[in-house]
C-alpha cells in the first residue's frame, strides 16, 4: 500500500527522495512510468519509490516541461529535516 500522507511525503522530499521515512533504508527501488507525451516531446508521469527493507513505498509526479521535475515539491527547502 502506497503511503501518500503530507508528513511522509515531506520527509522523503527532505531526503531527496534517498531515505525511507519507516525504517530509514537507504535501499530503494524506483520505477518511473510515463503516462503521456506531448507533440513537443515532453514526457510525464509518475515515479513510485519503494523501501526494498520494509516495502514502504510512496509515488510522486513528474513533468520533463515543469520548471520543477517533480512539480508536487515546490520547494525541498520548506521541507528540511527540523
Amino acid at each position: 500500500m502506497s503511503d501518500q500522507s503530507l508528513e511522509s511525503r515531506k520527509a522523503f522530499a527532505a531526503s531527496y527522495f534517498s531515505k525511507c521515512v519507516k525504517c530509514g533504508s537507504e535501499d530503494l527501488k524506483e520505477v518511473k512510468k510515463t503516462e503521456g507525451c506531448r507533440h513537443n516531446g515532453d514526457a510525464y508521469g509518475y515515479t513510485v519509490f519503494t523501501c526494498t527493507s520494509c516495502q514502504w513505498c510512496t509515488r510522486f509526479e513528474w513533468d520533463e516541461d515543469g520548471d520543477l521535475y517533480y512539480y508536487e515539491v515546490p520547494n525541498l527547502k520548506l521541507y528540511s529535516a527540523k
